[in-house]
């Protein structure tokens, strides 16, 4: 008997293969496109796609104020580590700060325009 080796894998036909699987033991079977037998929902229906009419993409206000609210508190969390590394014995650089800060406010701006856009209509 091999050292290190599983019980059931001696048993299998091809080497290294466990029977019942579909994968080399140690390798990682390829998700990245669906099996034949899944079927793929329409674009339409599958709520990761955003539905386009005309060559604009459409999406619900509430989706589009979610997602920038999502974006302005990844920005401001980036920002707020940076200002306290800031305070740390690691180096740091003011131009990379400032920038963190740009971005934080373009973010925040960006989402308090989508409410006032959602709230006029």
């Amino acid at each position: 008997m091999f050292r290190n080796s599983a019980p059931e894998m001696l048993d299998s036909p091809v080497p290294g293969v466990i029977p019942g699987t579909t994968h080399v033991h140690g390798q990682v079977p390829d998700l990245s496109q669906p099996a034949a037998g899944e079927a793929q929902a329409p674009a339409s229906s599958r709520p990761d796609r955003k539905d386009t009419r005309g060559g604009e993409d459409v999406m619900s206000d509430s989706g589009r104020i979610a997602e920038l609210r999502v974006e302005a508190r990844y920005a401001r969390e980036r920002y707020d580590l940076y200002r306290a590394k800031m305070y740390g014995l690691r180096p740091t650089t003011i131009t990379r700060f400032r920038e963190l800060e740009r971005i934080y406010q373009g973010a925040n701006a960006r989402l308090r325009r989508a409410q006032q856009r959602a709230s006029a209509a």
